[in-house]
């Protein structure tokens, strides 16, 4: 019930501070009062990141920005795994080399041997991620962290509705227009798109071009940017065969005259 508070605090935050504050209250409702907030994260750790600590030593806030977010190794490994990870089973599964070593023994100079790190997720490939250190006899068990990382992923959805500016246009492709838009994110030239879903490249190009107009772009990597950004690219193995969307789906984007029949080419 404790979390359920806590992520419900969450929700109704209406600004980053108050989201911030209420995130503190359910981290330290499970024994965590201190916190550091890395987003986004990128392999490429000169990109500029945002990061903000709360009740960590003044020596933490001031070396982070400087040269501990070259060294710190846990926010990429967290976001690698796709789950969260004591401090100590991260430097058993990566050796830590001579920068990850000096992390880990600034750590260690301010109190902390332990803690969790926690990777989090959003809209448009967003990433983020949470330290949190473990004081002496802090538990670090399993349930622990899993009610930390639910802390973590919500506050880190409501912060992503807070910061957008501007609503996502409503997008829709439809499944041709899908499956055209995912072999060119696998580098498949229109013709051998038409031989793999077995229609003709003039249909293919056909696809191509309504799928640039309705994403607003004019080539294909930004395409396959905007169709990440949006949700629409599946990532994972294509399936030739996908399930037919329900009858009342279909019936409604045919009434917007958007059907996966083969469309004709341009006349030009």
């Amino acid at each position: 019930m404790q979390l359920r508070t806590g992520l419900a605090g969450l929700r109704v935050a209406q600004t980053v501070i108050a989201l911030r504050e209420a995130t503190m209250e359910a981290f330290a409702a499970i024994g965590y009062p201190r916190a550091y907030f890395v987003t986004p994260v990128t392999s490429d750790k000169r990109f500029g990141r945002v990061h903000s600590a709360n009740n960590m030593a003044e020596a933490w806030s001031q070396a982070y920005p400087e040269r501990l977010r070259y060294e710190d190794p846990l926010p990429e490994l967290a976001l690698r795994l796709c789950r969260p990870l004591r401090w100590s089973e991260a430097r058993r599964i990566e050796a830590p080399g001579k920068p990850e070593e000096a992390f880990y023994g600034f750590l260690s100079q301010l109190g902390f041997e332990e803690g969790l790190a926690l990777p989090t997720y959003g809209p448009g490939a967003r990433t983020g991620f949470v330290g949190l250190p473990a004081a002496a006899g802090v538990p670090t068990d399993e349930e622990t962290a899993a009610a930390a990382h639910a802390i973590a992923q919500m506050s880190f959805l409501r912060y992503c509705e807070l910061i957008d500016t501007q609503q996502p246009g409503d997008i829709r492709l439809s499944e041709r227009e899908l499956d055209v838009v995912y072999w060119i994110a696998m580098g498949k030239s229109n013709s051998v798109i038409a031989e793999i879903l077995g229609i003709s490249a003039e249909t293919v190009d056909s696809y191509v071009r309504r799928a640039f107009r309705k994403l607003g772009v004019s080539d294909r990597t930004s395409a396959v940017l905007h169709s990440v950004l949006a949700g629409h690219l599946y990532t994972g193995p294509f399936r030739p065969q996908p399930e037919l969307a329900p009858a009342t789906a279909q019936g409604a984007a045919r009434a917007d005259g958007d059907t996966d029949e083969p469309c004709a080419p341009d006349a030009r």
